[in-house]
C-alpha cells in the first residue's frame, strides 16, 4: 500500500480531495493500492443519491459558513471539521473483490489505531468501532478497474453542530434503529482523553510495510483542481436525486 502526500498541503475544500481520488485512480500505476489523509474546514458531505433538502439544514450551513459537497459514493450525510481526519483509499479492482478490498483498508486502519493502544475493530463492511461506539464510517464507489473508499476518523466531533446541520427524517432513523444522528458515534478523544490529534494523524499517515510514499507535485495538484472544477459544480451538489 502506497501512502500519498501533497507537495504543499495547503487548506483545500473537500471537493479537491474527492477529485484527487479520481486523479489517482486514472493516473497512478495499476497493481498498487493507495491511501491518503486530509483535514478540512467545517463541511457537510452528502451521498450521491441523497436529497439535500430533507437531509441537510442548508440555511444553517450557509449561516455558519459550512461548506456542502456531494460525493460520488452512496451512503449517508456526514459532518466533518478540523477535528476529524478523512481517509481515502484507492484499490486495484482487477484481482480482488469489494469485500477483500474493504477488509485490507479496515485492517490497515485498525492496525494503526492499535499502534496507539486503541482497541479498534472492524464492524460490518466499512465501520471501525471502539467500545461498541462508531469512530469511523466509510462509503465506496466502483470505477471499473479501481475501487474507491473513503471514511471519516472522528477525534473530537462537534456533535452540537452535527445535530444542527444534519436533519435526516425521523422515519429514516427509526427504520435503521438509530435514536439520533449522534447517538452511536464517539470521537476518539472522548474514549482516549490523552490522545493528541497530531499523534493520531501521524499514525494514520505513517508509511506501512515497505515504507512506500508518493509525493503529489504542485503540477499534479493543478490537474486535480481542474477535475474538481469540472466534476464538483453547484449543479452536481444541489441536484435532485432521481
Amino acid at each position: 500500500m502506497i501512502r500519498l502526500t501533497l507537495e504543499h498541503d495547503t487548506p483545500r475544500r473537500a471537493s479537491f480531495y474527492l477529485a484527487m481520488e479520481r486523479w489517482v485512480a486514472a493516473n497512478l500505476p495499476a497493481g498498487e493500492d493507495y491511501i491518503f489523509t486530509w483535514v478540512i474546514a467545517p463541511t457537510v458531505v452528502v451521498g450521491r443519491n441523497q436529497d439535500l433538502d430533507s437531509e441537510v439544514n442548508i440555511e444553517c450551513c450557509r449561516r455558519l459558513g459550512i461548506d456542502i459537497c456531494r460525493r460520488h459514493s452512496g451512503g449517508g450525510a456526514i459532518y466533518a471539521d478540523t477535528h476529524n481526519i478523512m481517509v481515502s483509499y484507492i484499490a486495484d479492482a482487477r484481482n480482488t473483490s469489494v469485500p477483500e478490498a474493504f477488509a485490507r483498508y479496515t485492517d490497515d486502519i485498525c492496525a494503526r489505531l492499535h499502534s496507539l493502544g486503541i482497541d479498534a475493530v472492524g464492524s460490518g463492511r466499512n465501520d471501525v468501532c471502539v467500545d461498541s461506539r462508531k469512530v469511523s464510517g466509510g462509503a465506496f464507489y466502483d470505477l471499473g478497474d479501481r475501487y474507491v473508499a473513503h471514511s471519516t476518523m472522528l477525534w473530537d466531533t462537534d456533535t452540537d453542530t452535527m445535530r444542527r446541520v444534519l436533519t435526516p427524517p425521523a422515519e429514516k432513523l427509526q427504520r435503521h434503529g438509530v435514536a439520533s444522528v449522534a447517538s452511536r458515534v464517539a470521537g476518539l478523544r472522548t474514549l482516549y482523553p490523552d490522545l493528541a490529534f497530531d499523534h493520531l494523524r501521524a499514525a494514520l499517515d505513517a508509511p506501512g510495510p515497505g515504507g512506500k510514499v508518493r509525493i503529489i507535485s504542485d503540477d499534479e495538484a493543478d490537474q486535480i483542481e481542474q477535475i474538481r472544477q469540472r466534476l464538483y459544480t453547484d449543479e452536481w451538489t444541489f441536484r435532485k436525486p432521481h
